[in-house]
C-alpha cells in the first residue's frame, strides 16, 4: 500500500512500505517504479528543481534519489526522523 505521495510541478512520487518508489513525469507521460530498500518509505520531499527526491524510510535512513539519471544518488542514517526540517 502507498505509504506517502508527493507532488511539485509535473512529478508526482509515491512511496509504498515495501521500499517502493514510484513516479510520474506527467510532462513527458513517463512512469517507473524502482526498488531502494526494504523498509517501509515514511515520506517524501521532491525540490524545487524536480531533478531529486529526498526519501525518508520508516527506520530512520534517508536517501537522495536524482529522477533526470533515474538513480539513487546518496544515503544516510538520521538518528531520528524528528531531526529532519525541510
Amino acid at each position: 500500500p502507498i505509504s506517502c505521495i508527493s507532488w511539485r510541478g509535473e512529478h508526482l512520487v509515491t512511496g509504498d512500505s515495501s521500499g517502493g518508489l514510484s513516479l510520474f513525469d506527467w510532462k513527458r507521460k513517463v512512469c517507473w517504479t524502482v526498488n531502494l530498500r526494504g523498509a517501509a518509505i515514511a515520506d517524501l520531499h521532491l525540490n524545487r528543481s524536480n531533478s531529486t527526491v529526498l526519501v525518508v524510510f520508516a527506520s530512520g535512513a534517508v536517501c537522495i534519489y536524482d529522477v533526470s539519471v533515474k538513480r539513487q544518488v546518496n544515503e544516510s542514517t538520521l538518528l531520528s526522523v524528528r531531526n529532519l526540517r525541510v
